[in-house]
């Protein structure tokens, strides 16, 4: 290995070594919010279930969120990028707090929460040692998650439980991919702001740190709550 390949790989290490910190940090501070609020503001899963349009209106600022995140990680905003990742836990962690108020089970979030830990260890490492290339499942990705996004819109006319836990099945499986897809598309992002000479801007870099770990944060979030889903289903009917 040369010096330029060394350097290289010293410096994507650094760069996923500040990722990884990051969606530790996001998960904590959804973690953190979910139970202060549980503990001393249990009424707002309520306000959440219980209202419609509040529900819409958090999935709607969570989307721009993520929008403008981007954005500003593209312009070198570091400090905007950061500061949109640090509320977008928390906007998180406040609707995480009505799915843990519907599963009120401590084994059952942990269990899910070790589950997805583990899987998001063993996909991440997947997807950045791995030599094949993963961005050919774009298109598919994209398509899988279009198709359980109108479903799972279908099923709150049809309410239906196989048709929920078959959305939550496939929805385990596509994050689990997500997250090897997204370590490798991360890692090339990496590589090529270092051909563009964007590497030695530490100011852009943090923005882009950022931004990586707001998509591997998203898929790990996910797949706990359907991962949960799952879990509860088994636990009732072991239980009846």
């Amino acid at each position: 290995m040369n010096s330029s390949t060394a350097a290289s790989a010293q410096g994507v290490n650094r760069f996923f070594a500040k990722v990884y910190m990051k969606v530790a940090l996001g998960v904590g501070i959804s973690a953190l919010v979910s139970f202060i609020l549980l503990k001393f503001a249990p009424q707002v899963p309520l306000i959440i279930y219980g209202n419609t349009f509040t529900f819409i209106l958090l999935w709607l600022l969570e989307v721009a969120l993520v929008m403008i995140l981007g954005r500003k990680a593209y312009n070198g905003n570091a400090g905007a990028t950061m500061a949109l990742y640090v509320a977008y836990s928390i906007l998180n962690g406040i609707c995480l707090t009505a799915t843990f108020e519907i599963f009120r089970n401590p084994i059952l979030i942990t269990n899910a929460f070790l589950v997805t830990a583990i899987t998001f260890v063993c996909m991440s490492a997947y997807g950045y040692m791995t030599k094949r290339n993963l961005s050919a499942m774009s298109n598919l990705l994209f398509g899988v998650l279009m198709g359980l996004f109108v479903t799972m819109l279908v099923n709150l006319l049809l309410h239906s439980s196989a048709l929920s836990f078959f959305c939550s099945a496939v929805s385990v499986v596509l994050f689990a991919v997500y997250m090897a897809y997204d370590t490798q598309m991360i890692k090339n992002m990496y590589f090529e702001m270092e051909r563009q000479g964007y590497d030695a801007d530490a100011n852009y870099m943090a923005g882009m740190a950022t931004f990586g770990a707001l998509q591997l944060y998203m898929d790990l979030i996910n797949m706990f709550i359907n991962l949960l889903q799952i879990l509860d289903i088994f636990y009732s009917n072991n239980n009846n």
